[in-house]
């Protein structure tokens, strides 16, 4: 059985939902609990950006946020993930994967797994990025070696106004550090190395989003 939308309320409040067979509701009887709530609002995200692959963690700010399991979700585009309840302001999902990059996708929260938030916010992905090489490829323990990585994928939004990714690209060297990257072009990004005391030799990785 399905019924129709359910009806305004002017204030959040727990109603006993019923149905009648007969329609004057006589033959009621028994009831369970239908909970009105206030409207959530999403006032920021972050990050506002992540890979195609996903598994992004991305943090959420608003208000009239509620723990209903299953049921309180993340919504990027038309993919709709469970979100993480922290409290009735701030909550957590994790990206799925999208085949879109570049380009806006609408993000919204629900608390029923139906009615989505109202505010315009939006989530863009990227292409991986891809290290190719270091120049150089290695320098003294005390650090301060600056590195050139070339590769690709570095500068995804280079043609977009509304968003940028300098701020939250890093160059990572393995356990040692996470040090703040230079976007140069779409190819070339160069950061200084942190120093190392311990381990010789490290894996460099870029990181777009601070993840």
């Amino acid at each position: 059985m399905q019924c129709d939308n359910s009806p305004a309320s002017a204030k959040s409040e727990i109603v006993p939902f019923t149905i009648s067979l007969t329609g004057d509701f006589q033959d009621v009887t028994n009831s369970i609990p239908f909970r009105y709530y206030q409207p959530t609002k999403i006032f920021a995200i972050y990050p506002r950006y992540g890979p195609k692959d996903g598994e992004t963690i991305v943090q959420i700010w608003g208000e009239n946020f509620l723990n209903f399991d299953e049921n309180t979700r993340c919504a990027f585009g038309t993919k709709s993930v469970a979100a993480t309840f922290i409290n009735s302001n701030y909550m957590i999902c994790v990206a799925p994967f999208s085949d879109v990059v570049e380009k806006p996708i609408p993000f919204t929260v629900s608390l029923n797994n139906q009615q989505n938030s109202k505010d315009t916010l939006f989530y863009w992905y990227y292409s991986q990025p891809a290290i190719t090489e270091l120049i150089p490829d290695r320098g003294p323990d005390t650090g301060g070696t600056q590195v050139l990585l070339k590769g690709r994928n570095f500068h995804p939004f280079r043609d977009n106004s509304m968003i940028s990714n300098y701020n939250d690209t890093f160059c990572m060297f393995e356990d040692i550090g996470k040090v703040p990257a230079v976007i140069i072009n779409s190819t070339k990004v160069h950061c200084l190395s942190p120093p190392s005391y311990v381990l010789r030799q490290a894996i460099v990785e870029i990181t777009l989003n601070n993840q």
